[in-house]
């Protein structure tokens, strides 16, 4: 994880600092040049920013241009999923940097989400916060639908359907 953080507002729970962003940014060319430029290199969709550091605008540009693969996980094995990965967190510090997207989520979901964590509720708290991300992943796919080259349904274990679809698309694309 060359940015320390995993993209969302909790993405930095768990993580070292994160470089500054030049620094990211040459340990992001370091690794692209270890690439086979003959092979195609499929990257997670993410925004510009990566919590407080910036992908280089014309990468980010290019992954943007690019085609997509759209994965989908059910939600009771995403829930169980960021239950295992942010569990753990302290209840306070996960709370302020809920408070960073009471905006976005609303008053009423947060106050929601707020209840089931302070009832020590994980799954509940993040059964609300999907609500948010999901919105937002669905207005950024919505944006650039016709990027989207295959839909895959995932089990969120097998990695085999991942790469039969990667596979297939590298095909179809190269």
């Amino acid at each position: 994880m060359l940015a320390s953080h995993k993209g969302s507002v909790f993405g930095g729970l768990f993580m070292n600092p994160q470089p500054t962003t030049e620094q990211f940014q040459n340990n992001l060319f370091e690794e692209i040049r270890l690439l086979d430029p003959e092979k195609p290199v499929w990257i997670e969709d993410e925004s510009i920013a990566i919590g407080q550091i910036f992908l280089p605008r014309a990468f980010w540009l290019q992954m943007n241009r690019s085609p997509l693969i759209q994965v989908g996980v059910d939600q009771e094995i995403r829930i169980s999923r960021l239950v295992q990965e942010y569990g753990q967190a302290d209840r306070d510090e996960f709370l302020l940097i809920m408070s960073k997207i009471v905006k976005r989520l609303g008053g009423q979901h947060f106050n929601r989400a707020k209840a089931e964590l302070q009832n020590g509720n994980m799954p509940g708290v993040m059964r609300v916060l999907l609500t948010y991300y999901d919105k937002a992943y669905r207005h950024s796919i919505e944006k650039r639908k016709d990027k989207v080259m295959k839909v895959v349904d995932w089990d969120g274990v097998n990695m085999d359907e991942i790469t039969d679809a990667l596979t297939i698309l590298k095909t179809q694309v190269g």
